[in-house]
């Protein structure tokens, strides 16, 4: 998904630091959701 995402926008550095940034806040947020389930 990633690589289709990556050839159908343009290659700028702008769109792959979007991509990384939204990578990153769903990684903290599902890390967030483990730990709040593992507490319980």
């Amino acid at each position: 998904m990633i690589a289709l995402k990556l050839i159908l926008l343009p290659s700028t550095s702008l769109t792959s630091l979007n991509t990384i940034s939204s990578l990153l806040s769903i990684s903290k947020f599902s890390a967030l959701i483990l730990s709040l389930i593992f507490t319980m």
